[in-house]
């Protein structure tokens, strides 16, 4: 028998195991191979087994809380659609919308507005009528325009005419004195009709209006609205352009709207005439005198 080896077991107080003659070996602390940010790399932590868990934890809250919030969104854009939102959908211009064919809408437009403008006793300020541009029975093939140094030409095809007649002589208001402060109401009609024409009557790129004279005298004058001049207004609803209800002539001269009414409507006022152009009828403006 070899020498040192005992067959019987460990001698007393030694650590081996009985029967193996084998030294006893303490175990290693467990540990955990990592997978590192970058890939294809391991580390190896000689740390417990816990050590992931603080990392998986935070890992699961993350989750959870994504869950959440897209169950959150889901919730609210149900409420939205319920109460009828719909992302970038623009204002509504306006309550009021004509129907039918170009003129019929052009009617409709002046048949809702007129009546709401009044005149100090209480009558309507002046009634209006749509017509294709044109002056009395006459119609017109184009509008010629004064700028600085010539005549700018608008198709009277893209031209929508209304006539503003009260109830006197020619068309005149028979009722009151005329005034700066009713002249700038009856402007005021003239810019709403306009923008509603703009915005509803396709194809119409500029408004003219027969203004009622003074009494004994004959009709001379138009306002012309351009659709160029107006994109802001038409942008916008009407709403935040023309305040509701419509003012009479004095309310109006005292309000905050009167120098809106004087910015949007000032330059619109012309003289006008009927000339033979080449065989052609032609409404010619001009800048009247002050």
């Amino acid at each position: 028998m070899a020498e040192g080896v005992n067959p019987d077991g460990p001698e007393p107080g030694s650590d081996a195991e009985p029967g193996t003659g084998l030294e006893p070996v303490t175990p290693p602390p467990s540990t955990e191979l990592i997978v590192a940010e970058h890939p294809g790399e391991l580390v190896e932590y000689a740390e417990p087994a816990t050590f992931l868990e603080p990392k998986v934890g935070r890992r699961f809250s993350f989750a959870y809380a994504v869950v959440a919030g897209i169950f959150m969104l889901g919730a609210l854009g149900t409420v939205l659609a319920l109460a009828g939102f719909r992302p970038g959908t623009p204002p509504v211009w306006s309550a009021f919308k004509p129907a039918g064919e170009r003129l019929d809408r052009s009617q409709a437009i002046a048949d809702y507005v007129a009546p709401r403008y009044r005149l100090a006793d209480g009558n309507q300020l002046v009634v209006v009528s749509a017509r294709d541009a044109g002056v009395g029975s006459q119609q017109i093939q184009f509008m010629a325009v004064p700028t600085a140094d010539r005549y700018d030409v608008i198709d009277g095809a893209a031209t929508v005419a209304y006539e503003m007649c009260g109830l006197g002589e020619r068309c005149s208001i028979r009722t009151g004195e005329p005034s700066a402060d009713r002249d700038r109401l009856l402007r005021r009609e003239a810019l709403e009709i306009a923008l509603y024409t703009f915005k509803y009557v396709s194809g119409t790129d500029a408004v003219v209006f027969f203004m009622p004279p003074p009494p004994g005298e004959a009709p001379t004058w138009a306002l012309l609205f351009k659709r160029g001049e107006f994109e802001p207004e038409l942008g916008q609803p009407i709403a935040r352009t023309l305040t509701e209800p419509v003012p009479d002539a004095a309310t109006l001269a005292a309000s905050a709207e009167r120098d809106l009414i004087e910015q949007l409507t000032e330059k619109t006022r012309y003289s006008y005439e009927v000339r033979d152009v080449n065989g052609a009828p032609v409404l010619v403006l001009e800048v009247p005198q002050a």
